[in-house]
């Protein structure tokens, strides 16, 4: 039972997403105001620019540890996690920023 309902959480979260990015392209196409990007940008550069030095160190300090065990499969995985961190501002600007402006 418990199962089901969190399966069909996982569903609803995954189409208020897929809504969420369709609205976005849709504001920023046709009404020319992305409405995520606009809202979650001052935020996400905040918290990026608070967290984002020290995750990095962090994960930095988990692939030298994997390395000396030999484990390659966590550094592969840490060296992923490294570079979805450096990236993601990028990503999440190519993502949600769909045309217009914030203005």
């Amino acid at each position: 039972m418990a199962e089901a309902q969190t399966l069909a959480h996982k569903k609803t979260l995954v189409v208020l997403a897929a809504l969420a990015l369709a609205a976005n392209y849709l504001g920023g196409r046709f009404g020319g105001f992305p409405f995520l990007y606009c809202w979650l940008s001052p935020v996400a550069w905040q918290l990026y620019t608070a967290w984002g030095l020290f995750v990095l160190y962090g994960v930095i300090v988990f692939i030298v540890f994997h390395l000396v065990r030999q484990n390659m499969l966590m550094v592969i995985t840490y060296s992923a996690i490294f570079m979805g961190v450096v990236e993601s501002p990028r990503l999440l600007s190519y993502v949600l920023n769909t045309g217009g402006s914030c203005g």
